[in-house]
């Protein structure tokens, strides 16, 4: 989808959501502003509540509760978090609950909303929107393959003005793959489409926040199984690069930002060295019903050996994105501490 597409989607989102919430509410709501160029690259518009009070717009067409995690961190980078507002197409109702309990406040086109500030509560959730033939399907840019060559530029921005040929092999991709993807990323605005002077990422951290939004389709294509162990597993008493793998999200946060105390476990592991592995961890699949203490999910690797971490730990932004997936308080406190560390 080109950027103003981009652009005209968001426009009639706000238009509708702020309509329904009349609607449904007979609140006065207004948009104050929606010139982007007039505000904070995190805000996409300002609307003011009937009570005077302005809140910062963060426009998204699609919230699903696979990036729903990513939509809650996002909020939280705003200027002011507790004065913020998601507005989307449609948000269903485990979705509102999760939402709320983050603290991020929301309006839908459909009427579902959330706002709680001074002398003003709201909320209401449940209404389902009328079932139509069509719904926004990402770019190839935000496909499996088009998200490894998006990690493999963002991690070595070097690659974007080598031969197609050399981006492919790097990023694990076919060769066929490359033109498309980039030619989205230009579309959507992520990208520049001069080659006189050069291949250049023009929003760096927006790019990566949509990436860390799409994660979770790399992870369901990776996902090898969930197993448990009766070691009591931890980056000191493993070296997990001794065996072709390495540590990720709440492993690999711990080292990054010694602020979390691991609960679940995963680990990247090549085909070669899966077994290897899975008998140092000392690894077996859950019997049906049994209580999991120590859960360890496996995964493979999605990025190449060019990309390799050099320790045994995932890269940070692969840690920040499964914490972030999660969408739980706890990991998304400690993915915080990794954006503000890394995401520059």
């Amino acid at each position: 989808m080109a950027a103003k597409d981009n652009v005209a989607q968001e426009a009639w989102v706000l238009e509708q959501a702020i309509a329904a919430y009349q609607q449904l509410t007979t609140q006065e709501l207004s948009i104050v502003t929606s010139t982007r160029d007039k505000m904070p690259p995190e805000v996409d518009a300002t609307v003011r509540l009937p009570t005077g009070i302005t809140l910062d717009v963060g426009l998204k067409s699609r919230v699903i509760q696979g990036n729903t995690g990513a939509v809650i961190h996002r909020l939280k980078q705003m200027p002011d978090p507790q004065r913020s507002l998601l507005v989307a197409q449609y948000i269903t109702s485990k979705t509102a609950n999760t939402l709320r309990e983050a603290g991020v406040q929301f309006l839908d086109t459909v009427g579902n909303a959330y706002i709680n500030q001074p002398s003003l509560f709201v909320y209401v959730q449940g209404l389902k929107p009328e079932v139509t033939g069509s719904s926004e399907r990402p770019g190839k840019a935000f496909k499996f393959a088009g998200l490894k060559v998006i990690f493999a530029l963002l991690e070595n921005p070097a690659l974007l003005n080598q031969p197609y040929r050399t981006i492919a092999e790097q990023a694990g991709v076919s060769l066929g793959a490359i033109g498309h993807v980039l030619d989205d990323l230009v579309g959507q605005g992520f990208m520049n489409a001069s080659k006189g002077s050069g291949r250049t990422i023009l929003d760096r951290r927006g790019l990566m926040d949509k990436w860390i939004e799409a994660f979770p389709l790399l992870q369901r294509k990776q996902h090898i199984g969930t197993f448990t162990t009766d070691m009591a597993l931890t980056r000191e008493s493993i070296d997990l690069k001794d065996f072709g793998g390495w540590w990720g999200g709440e492993v690999a946060a711990e080292h990054y930002t010694q602020y979390i105390n691991p609960k679940d476990v995963t680990v990247y592991v090549t085909k070669d060295a899966m077994k290897e592995v899975m008998w140092a961890l000392r690894l077996r699949k859950p019997k049906p019903g049994e209580y999991i203490q120590r859960k360890v999910d496996l995964y493979q690797p999605f990025w190449t050996e060019w990309l390799q971490p050099e320790r045994a730990f995932v890269h940070p932004m692969v840690a920040m994105a499964e914490l972030i997936a999660t969408a739980e308080p706890r990991n998304l406190e400690v993915a915080e501490r990794l954006y503000d560390k890394y995401a520059h």
